[in-house]
């Protein structure tokens, strides 16, 4: 689904972000060369246990979706005109 989204919307994944709240969402973000989040609620208050062994941790964790923007905030530079 990522690879299909880059392609029809011309992304580059390496500068992209993926926002989850699950180990899945996680490794398909990793595996694509996304900078990854995991949002511990919902289903992410257990995904950590299950991203330990895998090598495929997030590059953050946040608590809720308010967090991950702030630090998508942070992240992500103003875009220029025509980007």
């Amino acid at each position: 689904m990522l690879l299909q989204a880059a392609r029809d919307f011309d992304l580059t994944l390496s500068r992209c972000i993926m926002v989850g709240d699950k180990a899945d969402d996680i490794e398909a973000g990793k595996r694509a060369g996304c900078l990854t989040i995991l949002v511990r609620s919902g289903q992410g208050k257990g995904s950590e246990a299950a991203l330990a062994g895998t090598g495929t941790g997030p590059d953050y964790e946040v608590d809720d979706l308010a967090a991950a923007a702030r630090i998508i905030a942070t992240l992500s530079p103003p875009a220029a005109a025509g980007d």
